[in-house]
């Protein structure tokens, strides 16, 4: 099936970065619970997430203000609050967005690796047991 903007749809692997499993194609694969890895790149989303909703808020705030001076009269300070709401959104925004996307693609990434190896060891019993017959 096609996928309107991204081509061939494919199945994107089920992430909760804060629990121990993964399901992975209708199975469930087990994580360490004290995966230092995880655990900081939980870290990260939950401060990435953060950002972008503080990011999101001060460009709200932006065009808000904006569309306020617009109508009122643009004053010295209108402009310096609408400028500084608009360069700090844009330092928070950037690198989240970035960071976000990283964990997600490394989250995916493991799973997927994780959901490999499970297949091949299901696939390589079924068979050693299918020769040994």
């Amino acid at each position: 099936m096609l996928h309107p903007y991204h081509g061939p749809h494919t199945e994107q692997p089920s992430v909760d970065l804060h629990t121990e499993t993964v399901s992975c194609d209708g199975g469930t694969v087990n994580t360490a619970h004290d995966d230092p890895v995880r655990r900081r790149r939980a870290q990260v989303a939950k401060w990435t997430l953060l950002a972008n909703r503080i990011g999101y808020l001060l460009l709200a705030l932006a065009m808000a203000l904006f569309v306020i001076a617009f109508a009122v009269g643009f004053s010295p300070t209108m402009a310096t609050l609408i400028i500084v709401s608009l360069v700090i959104s844009f330092v928070l925004l950037a690198p989240s967005i970035v960071l976000g996307y990283a964990v997600k693609a490394a989250e995916a990434r493991r799973c997927r690796a994780a959901c490999e190896s499970t297949h091949h060891r299901a696939v390589r019993t079924a068979t050693t047991s299918v020769t040994l017959r």
